[in-house]
């Protein structure tokens, strides 16, 4: 198998000294590095930004800081210089200045464009906001700043800004403080005795993050009185370094002793974290105090927030751990609070041991990394670069089978490829929009000859996913079009798959010319019965690698207990026993055989005892008829495909019993282990049947004999039950065959260059 593709990224930032913003780009960086991305880094400069160099980053110094444009012209022709050297497939803004100069950049070599908003910027003026540049794609670190976002730049779509989260290293950031050697060697770097308390606050020293530390200040010497045994910590630099240097050394001389400590800016923020007592402070380095399982006291330059707890947490998730929103900065609560959490220390361990877990779980560097990665996949769609494969079926139809075809399809292929980019091609309707609304995939319409060839043009493969999409059972204008498709990948050199496939039944010669024809262009199919293999081979197709295996849908994932539980008792189904029935409307079916059904599945409704519950798969096929026959049987209910393909499939997944014309039924109602009987209208549904060991639990629809029925259904009703091990047995092998759809596809598109 060839080795995958390296896709490089161009982040930009004005400095990379210590700070919230740069620890962010700093952890993305090394996280993107991991994830086998090459990452250029272009800045003024700093201490992180040399500690990066270390783990690969391809570090450039670039004039950033400044707004004056005699200093603007000469970088952007330097970023020019760095995107023709590196040729990064994204270009990635994390403050103001350098969002212009690859704002710029993008439109020159239309490279995808994204940003990420930190902070508000203080100047927000009708100049300014005009200026300021956001991306094809924007991060938000929180919901607040979303809602600023919205508020103040009307060039920033809704639908274009997305949440991230300030990730961390939670294996690096974790307590301490029970580890005698590694807390006395901080305790000895900052010249105090191990008895004292270290009240912590990080954060930059300039004009937009100075208040906390000067609050916190303006209580030193009262804590000083009421925590005599304390000591405050404050690291950080900028602006406004010598103003607070000057007023720590007026306060210690009016102690008389060196209680507040002023560090300067530090890399190593995780043994302090990991040793201090408590924490005073906000954003990101709130976050690591927090996973260093440390009591947490929510100040910044908005105001003070309190001691994170149980109450202050939502407002705390919401403004990304700041205070944000708040405009006060009451010094008695912040002494009390300071207070509380240093020598109160074990009533709050509780709770600091569950925001260690909540931090580990929908914090960490991991997640933020692949935020970041589906943002830049999303860009680099809307820029329209290739896609790695098209995926075409008879998706969007309102057809449940059809859809969770699909879904299941985009999850197998992402979950061994997460940055697959995908292409659907199928009938626009906004139930599927829905669906994929957060699964980066590009959808275009089936139907629109120009995004069709479009589509295959951009697009290194063409895969058939699922379903029996080469037949003119149905008619032979649908297979006229899927085989004009397999023509149009050819001609742009697309590399074609029939993934999890159905074949035939074929009934004119001249479409079996043509089928074979077109299959000899394909480059491998997976099948998903042995009589689709029979068909092939009599064919005599040349070409494509084949390999048996088996329905898609079979390695769907059933809904968890409570969801099925939620919806039983939604429907009012919790008490009762019940026959789930799906039938479609078929135009090659007997005359007078939807009356027989009628009759037959009274019969068997009355013997059983059990509740007739219809599921509609397909509003176009099944509505009409399936209310024609609910309505003829006493209790009949009626269940929609319309929103939610997970309601259908729990509601069958606890039946009693299923019968169904309708294949995916019957899908789903073996992975439930539930019994079953198939009314075959098409040879796939007893292709299946005889697949799972089911092969008597079927009836032809041309031989369907009302009393042949009701004696067949009501004997496997009772007998299944002695079956059902074997079946479970002979469905675990079919679902083995139908995880090889995936693993095929997977080294399939891999191999693609």
């Amino acid at each position: 198998m060839s080795e995958k593709k390296q896709r490089c990224v161009l982040l930009a930032t004005e400095l990379m000294g210590i700070g919230g913003a740069e620890t962010h780009i700093y952890e993305l960086s090394r996280a993107l590095i991991k994830l086998n991305w090459k990452v250029v880094l272009v800045s003024s400069g700093g201490i992180l930004a040399d500690k990066l160099v270390e783990f690969g980053v391809i570090k450039y110094d670039v004039p950033l800081r400044s707004k004056n444009v005699k200093s603007l012209i000469p970088a952007y022709r330097r970023i020019i210089e760095i995107i023709r050297k590196e040729k990064p497939e994204v270009l990635h803004s994390h403050s103001r200045i350098p969002a212009v100069l690859l704002y710029r950049a993008s439109k020159k070599f239309m490279i995808p464009f994204v940003t990420t908003d930190h902070a508000r910027f203080s100047n927000t003026n009708l100049l300014m906001r005009f200026m300021t540049r956001w991306g094809d794609k924007t991060l938000a670190v929180s919901d607040d700043l979303k809602k600023y976002l919205l508020e103040n730049y009307s060039n920033v779509k809704e639908q274009n800004i997305y949440l991230t989260i300030n990730g961390i290293d939670t294996d690096t950031f974790k307590n301490r403080s029970e580890e005698k050697p590694f807390r006395d060697e901080i305790y000895e770097e900052l010249g105090i005795t191990t008895d004292k308390k270290i009240i912590l606050s990080v954060s930059r020293l300039d004009k937009t993050a100075y208040l906390c530390v000067f609050e916190l200040l303006s209580i030193a010497e009262k804590l000083h009185q009421t925590i005599p045994d304390s000591r405050i910590v404050i690291v950080g630099g900028g602006d406004v370094f010598e103003d607070v240097a000057k007023k720590v050394l007026e306060i210690n001389r009016r102690i008389g002793e060196n209680y507040i400590i002023l560090t300067g800016p530090r890399s190593d923020i995780y043994r302090l974290c990991g040793v201090c007592t408590c924490f005073v402070g906000c954003a990101r380095s709130a976050i690591e105090a927090a996973s260093c399982e440390k009591p947490v006291l929510i100040a910044g330059n908005g105001g003070y927030a309190g001691l994170l707890n149980n109450e202050t947490l939502d407002f705390c998730l919401s403004s990304n751990f700041t205070a944000r929103g708040i405009t006060e900065f009451p010094l008695d609560k912040l002494l009390n609070d300071i207070k509380y959490a240093t020598t109160q220390f074990e009533e709050t361990k509780s709770f600091r041991n569950e925001m260690r877990d909540l931090i580990c779980e929908r914090y960490s560097v991991e997640k933020m990394a692949k935020d970041a990665i589906d943002i830049y996949y999303k860009a680099i769609c809307v820029r329209g670069e290739y896609y790695d494969c098209t995926l075409t079926g008879y998706y969007g139809h309102g057809n449940l089978g059809d859809d969770s075809l699909l879904l299941t399809i985009i999850h197998n292929l992402r979950e061994r490829i997460p940055d697959l980019r995908i292409c659907v091609l199928c009938h626009v309707s906004s139930n599927l929009s829905k669906y994929l609304k957060n699964q980066n995939v590009i959808i275009k319409s089936r139907f629109n000859p120009l995004s069709v060839v479009f589509s295959l043009k951009k697009s290194k493969s063409l895969i058939f996913g699922g379903g029996t999409l080469l037949q003119d059972n149905t008619s032979t204008k649908s297979l006229l079009y899927y085989l004009t498709l397999i023509k149009i990948a050819t001609h742009f050199h697309s590399k074609i798959m029939l993934y999890g496939n159905g074949i035939g039944p074929i009934l004119r010669k001249v479409n079996e010319k043509r089928v074979k024809a077109a299959l000899e262009l394909c480059d491998i199919l997976t099948l998903r019965d042995k009589e689709s293999l029979t068909t092939i081979a009599e064919m005599k197709i040349q070409n494509p690698k084949i390999h048996l295996a088996a329905d898609e849908v079979l390695t769907y994932q059933l809904p968890g207990q409570v969801y099925i539980d939620q919806v039983i008792k939604n429907h009012g189904l919790e008490d009762e026993k019940y026959v789930v029935i799906s039938v479609r409307k078929w135009r090659k079916a007997p005359f007078g055989f939807y009356d027989n059904l009628i009759a037959a599945l009274t019969m068997f409704c009355e013997k059983t005892k059990l509740i007739p519950v219809f599921t509609v798969m397909e509003i176009t096929h099944d509505e009409q008829i399936t209310q024609h026959i609910a309505s003829k049987l006493p209790g009949g209910r009626i269940i929609h495909y319309s929103s939610e393909p997970s309601e259908i499939v729990a509601i069958t997944s606890r039946a009693d019993y299923v019968i169904s014309m309708r294949l995916h039924t019957l899908v789903f109602a073996a992975l439930a282990g539930i019994p079953m009987l198939g009314i075959a209208y098409d040879p796939k549904v007893e292709n299946f049947l005889v697949s799972v060991g089911c092969k008597e639990n079927c009836i032809d629809i041309s031989e369907f004999d009302t009393n042949r029925f009701v004696d067949l259904a009501i004997a496997r009703y009772h007998t299944e039950n002695n079956d059902k091990e074997k079946q479970r047995q002979l469905v675990d092998i079919e679902i083995v065959r139908a995880k090889q759809n995936a693993e095929i596809a997977t080294q399939f598109l891999n191999d693609i260059p």
